[in-house]
């Protein structure tokens, strides 16, 4: 018997030099819906919470001392939790809420991490301190290109003596959860891009 036919793959290396200088170009997004959403719910085996919701601004009355992050923080929580597939999430959580989705109309599915890398790789300004070389992983389902993200690291802890923040303790400070144990609100939108170039003035 014949051998079953796999996917292609291939490893392809992108070098900034590599990219082609061209005119001054702005991004027009229109049509901008939103399809879907889920939350992450900590639970022995992987779980989302559909529809989800993100937690509720609530701020305390007058001035509040917040605590630095500290503990575990996700960077990446879709592979963490599942990385076996990654995006299995948004696609359940999409045909739940829709149904009838036609995904064959979007031409990219992707998170938004991998857009700011892209962008910050476009632009290497959009960035503080300079991007590190990254990995995004491309599968093609008929005309439309899956984007996933691919992380060495997909969480960290941050031990007493280190410094990264305040960002996560604010959020629990000053907003009220609104799915029980949910541990990140995911949510899912569509819209058209196109590209419009300009000149710059003299």
């Amino acid at each position: 018997m014949p051998e079953p036919k796999t996917a292609s793959e291939e490893l392809v290396e992108i070098s900034r030099l590599c990219l082609d200088s061209f005119a001054p170009a702005k991004a027009i997004i229109t049509d901008v819906k939103h399809l879907a959403s889920y939350n992450w719910v900590e639970a022995s085996t992987p779980t989302i919470a559909v529809p989800g919701s993100p937690a509720r601004w609530s701020a305390p009355q007058g001035p509040r001392r917040v605590k630095k992050d500290s503990g575990l923080v996700y960077i990446a929580q879709n592979v963490a939790r599942h990385p076996d597939s990654p995006l299995e999430p948004l696609f359940r959580s999409l045909y739940i809420e829709q149904p009838l989705f036609d995904i064959s109309s979007i031409d990219v599915v992707t998170d938004r991490n991998n857009i700011r890398k892209l962008l910050s790789f476009i632009k290497p300004t959009l960035t503080k301190n300079g991007l590190d070389p990254f990995t995004i992983q491309v599968d093609m389902a008929a005309q439309t290109a899956i984007f996933c993200r691919d992380e060495t690291a997909t969480y960290e802890v941050i031990g007493p003596g280190e410094f990264r923040g305040f960002g996560h303790e604010f959020e629990k400070a000053y907003t009220i959860p609104q799915v029980r144990d949910s541990t990140g609100h995911h949510r899912i939108i569509s819209y058209r891009s196109r590209w419009c170039e300009f000149s710059r003035a003299p």
